[in-house]
């Protein structure tokens, strides 16, 4: 099975913008995890991106001070 993030990132026709993050995000579930999996990987996916976007738009919040310094 041939891993294709971008041409699974853009897959979806729902929308102007086909919602690419989240389909990338499905993408990596479904290669990381396969085809059954239980639901809180895509919990554990989805706070993942979450925390990580977090620590880019706040890098001056003491708690992302004390994650980035490490």
């Amino acid at each position: 099975m041939a891993f294709q993030p971008l041409a699974a990132a853009f897959s979806s026709p729902q929308g102007l913008f086909s919602r690419p993050l989240s389909m990338a995000s499905f993408a990596l579930n479904f290669y990381f995890y396969g085809e059954i999996e239980p639901p809180h990987y895509f919990k554990a996916t989805n706070l993942a991106i979450h925390f990580a976007e977090w620590l880019r738009l706040f890098p001056g919040h003491p708690v992302a001070q004390l994650l980035l310094s490490h």
